[in-house]
């Protein structure tokens, strides 16, 4: 599963030191850190501008999460 996100999410998700998961949803891959859902990507196509910006996106909430995470492991997201 992980030939099907992209280099810079795997280093993002490699470097945050905590444990993650993927889950392939009907359209997108959902990531998870610690049991949390922390961002999604798409499925399809990995060419193009809209991909490009989802995994920038995605990149910036592991990182946001995962310095959350260290600092509170009981953080469940936004309320």
């Amino acid at each position: 599963m992980m030939s099907n996100v992209t280099p810079e999410v795997k280093q993002a998700l490699d470097g945050c030191g905590l444990p993650y998961s993927l889950e392939m949803g009907k359209r997108h891959i959902h990531i998870k850190l610690m049991g949390r859902l922390v961002g999604v990507l798409p499925r399809g196509k990995t060419n193009g501008a809209i991909y490009n910006h989802a995994n920038k996106n995605v990149v910036s909430q592991i990182k946001r999460a995962a310095a959350r995470l260290k600092e509170d492991p009981t953080w469940v997201g936004r309320v």
